[in-house]
């Protein structure tokens, strides 16, 4: 059986909500400590977008933040010269 530790989320809206992590979450974790909190917000941006083919919208509400604070987010790494993921183009076939 998993042990867990609880910790609070608060969604801005309703008091905090606990938050259950298993062993294994607390070890992923643990491995983020050394890091700043920009770097760790930094690198989960850029592998959501990633894992969403660069679609913004879709990332931001995975993250719980406002597509306009996302774009704020990333163009400040683009500033900075940092290589952000483009959204996926559709291809249009003719008929």
């Amino acid at each position: 059986m998993p042990t867990f530790t609880t910790i609070e989320k608060a969604d801005g809206f309703s008091s905090p909500k606990p938050i259950e992590l298993s062993a294994f979450d607390r070890v992923c974790v643990s491995r983020l400590i050394g890091h700043t909190l920009a770097r760790i917000e930094r690198e989960l941006i850029v592998q959501t977008l990633r894992r969403n083919n660069g679609n913004r919208t879709h990332t931001a509400n995975l993250l719980g933040i406002s597509v306009r604070g996302l774009r704020q987010k990333i163009l400040c790494y683009k500033a900075r010269g940092e290589r952000i993921p483009e959204p996926a183009r559709l291809s249009v076939t003719a008929l």
